[in-house]
């Protein structure tokens, strides 16, 4: 599966909200992963999000792979080879990449709307750093959140795991500012895994409101004839 694992940033729970006369949120990217022991691996697409929250995602290389994610389910379709996985998750932070892009537009993230609470704050000049404590279906995998505003804009997350062990860092830069806000065209990130640190550049392009989405698209649901493989995330 090309896009088996993404960055474990944040918040698809605290995505962006527009206005029905804003259309879709349209962003081309390209993902780059290193993964220890693994050749890198390179997939380009497009996101497209909606005013009612869902998130769609088209890779066009170097496999078509159609991807829509509504609240915690992410559901991915292979049209070529007609395959299809469910996943599932009950970790707010467990996100696939797209959400660090889009909660990038909301004020702290959107940390406070999933449940996270303040445990301190630090300004210095123009920073100001934050953490964040996760709500209590978070606790076992999340310890806290910290969080660097340069002159409002999200510079670099960290999360950690119980006993303070940095299971995530990620840096934003290049910001622009578009219709729903601004957001940072350069993502880079990392993660903790058992086998080594994981890498993950995240490049985005041409940010643009659309009225609708294309039309394989719109309305896209799995075909009844293909049953899909159900996992936990």
């Amino acid at each position: 599966m090309v896009m088996n694992r993404f960055l474990i940033v944040l918040l698809l729970a605290a995505t962006m909200q527009t206005s029905a006369q804003q259309g879709y949120l349209r962003v081309s990217f390209i993902r780059s992963l290193y993964a220890p022991a693994s050749p890198p691996e390179i997939v380009e697409g497009n996101i497209y999000y909606s005013q009612k929250g869902a998130v769609h995602i088209e890779v066009t290389s170097p496999v078509n792979q159609l991807i829509t994610l509504t609240g915690k389910e992410m559901r991915l379709y292979y049209p070529k080879e007609r395959k299809a996985f469910v996943f599932e998750s009950a970790n707010p932070m467990s996100l696939p990449f797209a959400s660090a892009f889009l909660a990038s537009t909301r004020e702290s993230f959107g940390l406070p709307e999933i449940g996270f609470t303040v445990l301190s704050v630090v300004r210095a000049g123009d920073s100001v750093i934050s953490s964040w404590g996760p709500p209590p279906a978070g606790r076992q995998q999340v310890e806290k959140v910290v969080m660097t505003e340069v002159n409002g804009d999200v510079v670099k997350t960290e999360s950690y795991a119980p006993k303070n062990k940095l299971s995530t860092r990620t840096t934003y830069k290049n910001f622009v500012s578009i219709q729903q806000g601004r957001v940072p065209l350069e993502i880079y990130g990392g993660w903790q895994t058992p086998k080594g640190w994981t890498r993950e550049n995240l490049m985005f392009s041409d940010p643009t409101t659309i009225a609708a989405l294309p039309t394989h698209l719109n309305g896209f649901t799995i075909p009844p004839d293909v049953t899909p493989r159900r996992t936990q995330w």
